[in-house]
């Protein structure tokens, strides 16, 4: 899209809605004007300018192609509506006709997106596949919850049937994530509950007792030990979570483990 087109509202919607309903504005400004309105969840103006043009409920976000953005490339309204937490507009776009299923320019759904309970009860009761795939590098909405640190999300997720043994393209299971990219332990909570495999293995023979050790999660690694994962184990070098740990110079986690030998 040129730069006169981008769409920069420094007013309130509104006025962009005059522009685009009143004045016929071209179809990338009607676009941008849904999008923005789906992210501020104004469903009055999502309601304008699906009147004046029922093609932009599934408008894709053009803004962002050609860059190396992952947020909005190829989005549609559901998708900002989902990732903004925007309950309300979510619902008037999906009477509209809003594809649940539709996917962005990395293969990720409105789902792997959603940001509250809320959202994703909306999204799979209207026929979103709980275990849809990335393209991009594998991920179901469970994994990105997980790396994102979204506990309500994931323990929804878990709560409707989601895999909590899924494998991305790396081999690695929503629990990796948990283990060594949450902010908090409940997410690692969450997905055992749900019977996740503590000894899971990824392509390179880690655990998620390794991700946790070379992250320094000690809370975490704790539980994951309380839970049966195997002090043990080796990866594909021959490393335990122990040499890990000591790699990355965890040495609360050294601790942990040597105690656990």
């Amino acid at each position: 899209m040129q730069g006169s087109l981008r769409f920069r509202p420094s007013g309130s919607l509104a006025a962009v809605l005059i522009l685009a309903v009143v004045f016929s504005a071209a179809g990338e400004l009607r676009a941008a004007a849904i999008h923005e309105a789906a992210k501020k969840g104004d469903t009055a103006a999502i309601g304008m300018l699906l009147d004046k043009d029922a093609a932009l409920v599934n408008a894709r976000d053009r803004e962002h192609q050609g860059t190396y953005e992952v947020v909005g490339k190829d989005w549609t309204p559901l998708h900002w509506a989902a990732y903004s937490g925007e309950a309300g507009a979510a619902t008037v776009l999906l009477d509209r006709g809003a594809d649940p299923k539709a996917r962005d320019a990395f293969g990720f759904t409105p789902l792997h997106y959603a940001a509250t309970k809320e959202l994703v009860d909306l999204l799979l009761d209207r026929g979103a596949d709980i275990n849809a795939r990335s393209r991009s590098n594998g991920w179901t909405p469970l994994h990105r919850a997980a790396f994102t640190s979204n506990v309500e999300v994931a323990r929804e997720l878990v709560a409707r049937g989601a895999s909590v043994d899924a494998r991305d393209r790396l081999g690695k299971r929503p629990l990796h994530y948990a283990a060594g990219w949450a902010q908090t332990p409940e997410m690692v909570r969450v997905l055992i509950a749900g019977k996740a495999d503590v000894n899971a293995r990824d392509h390179a023979g880690w655990t998620p007792l390794h991700n946790a050790a070379y992250a320094g999660k000690v809370e975490i690694a704790r539980l994951l030990l309380d839970a049966g994962a195997r002090a043990s184990a080796e990866d594909d070098f021959g490393m335990t979570p122990l040499a890990q740990a000591r790699a990355a110079g965890r040495e609360e986690v050294v601790k942990l483990l040597e105690r656990s030998r």
